[in-house]
């Protein structure tokens, strides 16, 4: 192969946005990401009412992003904000966690480090995540490539 094909080619590094908001919302009702490129996320609904969804990105680029309320298909509420919230993600990190607040156009973002390792021979758990978080002192749940749930609580060093 030429050089050309050497210097051209970069390794595709996934980086991993995963969001939390918490909203009240009544029976059937379910909370939604709009992104600027008209693709949605249904988000999941988690104890205390929060919201947590991710997304996979292959690229750095600039996120812009609202929220809306969904039932049956149909919008019920959308977030008003004079402008989408935004945040540019960069592959310098593999996995940033976006705290939001609905209608609140400025997000809280927690660019995080980790470093994996193979923890059993019966892949029920495949990645011990150690966790380098700045800002926020949370517990994250991250789900591994081949599906199966990891918990993970930060290491601060």
């Amino acid at each position: 192969m030429s050089d050309y094909y050497y210097k051209t080619l970069r390794p595709i590094t996934k980086i991993t946005v995963s969001f939390s908001i918490h909203y009240v919302t009544h029976f059937g009702e379910e909370l939604c990401i709009t992104f600027d490129d008209c693709t949605t996320c249904k988000l999941k609904w988690t104890s205390g009412h929060i919201w947590t969804g991710a997304i996979d990105l292959y690229f750095p680029r600039l996120l812009k992003w609202s929220y809306t309320v969904c039932c049956n298909g149909k919008i019920l509420r959308v977030e008003s904000l004079e402008s989408l919230r935004q945040y540019y993600v960069d592959n310098s990190h593999r996995l940033y966690h976006v705290f939001d607040q609905w209608d609140n156009p400025y997000p809280s973002v927690s660019p995080l480090n980790y470093n994996e390792t193979v923890l059993s021979k019966n892949n029920t758990s495949t990645k011990n995540i150690k966790t380098s978080m700045q800002h926020h002192n949370i517990f994250i749940s991250f789900v591994s490539l081949n599906k199966h749930k990891v918990s993970a609580a930060p290491e601060y060093e």
